[in-house]
């Protein structure tokens, strides 16, 4: 009976133990390697950074970019309701008729913190998203997380 190396194709004898070409170990079968990974839910991370921006990628594992997402956010937030409750809607509002400079200046304020803490914000859920989908990926092709 002839036999053949798996490796190089080349003739073995009977009771040869490894390929004298190659030097694979002959009759040997590799044994697939298992790793199990715990993944990241893509959802999961999307909807905690919904709650609040910063804590998705706070879940995937991006601990620096989570910390100062959640740090900038929270500014925004802060200014945008200081202003609010600090602003004086007497003063808007005197003598039966509205000062339309200040209201207005009151406005463009409130506007001008919330527009770019609104980008903020959807940006960080698509980023926590896909920040998921990287460490998922990153896992199942090497077995550990990518950072």
């Amino acid at each position: 009976m002839n036999r053949f190396c798996s490796g190089c194709g080349s003739s073995l004898n009977e009771h040869q133990a490894f390929c004298d070409k190659c030097g694979r170990k002959i009759g040997a079968v590799e044994t697939p390697r298992t790793v199990y990974v715990r993944e990241k839910s893509e959802g999961g991370a999307a909807i905690l950074s919904f709650l609040w921006a910063g804590l998705g990628q706070l879940y995937v594992g991006r601990i620096v970019r989570g910390l100062l997402i959640i740090a900038v956010y929270t500014v925004f937030a802060i200014l945008t309701i200081w202003i609010f409750t600090m602003s004086s809607w007497e003063f808007i509002y005197t003598d039966g008729y509205y000062d339309y400079y200040e209201l207005n200046m009151y406005l463009v304020e409130i506007v001008l913190l919330s527009i770019p803490a609104f980008i903020l914000w959807i940006w960080n859920i698509f980023d926590a998203y896909n920040q998921a989908k990287i460490y998922n990926s990153t896992s199942r092709s090497d077995g550990r997380p990518p950072w």
